[in-house]
C-alpha cells in the first residue's frame, strides 16, 4: 500500500507519485510491485474460492468439527475476469461519433486523498478496458 510504504520511508504520498511520474526506473519498479502483489491476491482469491478454507464449527461453545467453506463471490469475480464475454453483467452501450481528446493534468496540485481517488478511478477504468 502506497500510504504505508511512504510512512515507513518518511515521505508523503504526493512525493511518491511525483517521483513515479519523473523517474522511469521508479515507475517500472512500482509497476513490478503492483504486479507481484496482484498475483499474491489472485492466489489467495483462488484458494478461498476453489480450494476453500477450513473453519471450526462450534455448538454450545464447543468445537464440533471443521467445515470447508468456499467463496462464491470470489469465484464469480474470477470467472468474470477470465471469461468476461460469458460472465460479465449484460450492458449495451451504443455510441455514434468519434471521441479523441487528450487531457493534460498537473497532478502535483492534488492532495493525498485526491490522488488516491484518482488512482482508484484509473484502476477501475483499466479493469473495464
Amino acid at each position: 500500500m502506497v500510504s504505508r510504504a511512504c510512512e515507513v520511508i518518511g515521505i508523503s504520498r504526493q512525493t511518491a507519485y511525483m517521483e513515479r511520474q519523473r523517474n522511469e526506473d521508479f515507475a517500472i519498479a512500482w509497476a513490478d510491485v503492483e504486479e507481484r502483489t496482484t498475483e499474491t491476491m489472485e492466489r489467495e482469491a483462488y484458494r478461498r474460492a476453489v480450494e476453500g478454507v477450513t473453519e471450526p464449527l462450534v455448538s454450545a461453545g464447543k468445537h464440533v468439527t471443521d467445515v470447508q467453506s468456499y467463496s462464491d463471490r470470489l469465484l464469480e469475480f474470477m470467472l468474470k475476469s477470465r471469461r468476461p464475454e460469458k460472465y460479465r453483467d449484460r450492458v449495451d452501450v451504443n455510441h455514434s461519433g468519434q471521441v479523441d481528446q487528450r487531457v493534460r493534468v498537473d497532478l502535483t496540485r492534488l492532495d493525498d486523498s485526491e490522488l488516491e481517488s484518482l488512482e482508484k478511478l484509473t484502476a477501475k477504468m483499466d479493469a473495464d478496458a
